[in-house]
């Protein structure tokens, strides 16, 4: 496989990891107060975790130990990201940092996926598996001989 695919992929998962972060980070200051609630850039992933979790009357402390956890390993999964890019970029044959990249990632993905089966939340399972399966076959794409 020529190199341009290969950072294609590594950037668009660099790229998207980085803006859900973002907007994690910026529901997490609104669900603070920090932010004003009609600031537009701001996921409601906060929301829908307390509104999953509240089937076990989840305490709210609970449930941001939740969502800071997931926010932490997101940005975690964008820097591995960002930084096997940076190594394809220099032209490194180092299969470990994507490889890396892509655990943090997948396991990210599986670890929703047990969540909602846990809080009986099938409605955003599939979502979760789409990405979960996207980044496999990203991965399979990444390591493809050259």
């Amino acid at each position: 496989m020529s190199r341009a695919p290969r950072l294609v992929v590594l950037f668009f998962w660099s790229f998207w990891l980085s803006v859900v972060t973002a907007s994690n980070v910026t529901n997490a200051l609104r669900a603070a107060h920090l932010l004003p609630t009609s600031f537009a850039f701001a996921s409601s992933n906060f929301e829908l975790i307390e509104a999953a979790t509240a089937i076990y009357h989840t305490p709210r402390a609970v449930v941001w130990i939740l969502f800071l956890g997931v926010i932490a390993w997101e940005a975690a999964a964008a820097g591995l990201f960002w930084r096997a890019l940076a190594r394809a970029r220099a032209g490194g044959d180092d299969a470990r940092a994507p490889a890396l990249a892509f655990a943090a990632a997948l396991g990210l993905f599986g670890a929703f996926m047990v969540a909602d089966e846990l809080l009986i939340n099938y409605a955003i399972q599939a979502t979760h598996m789409r990405a979960f399966v996207a980044l496999g076959v990203s991965w399979l794409v990444t390591r493809a001989p050259r």
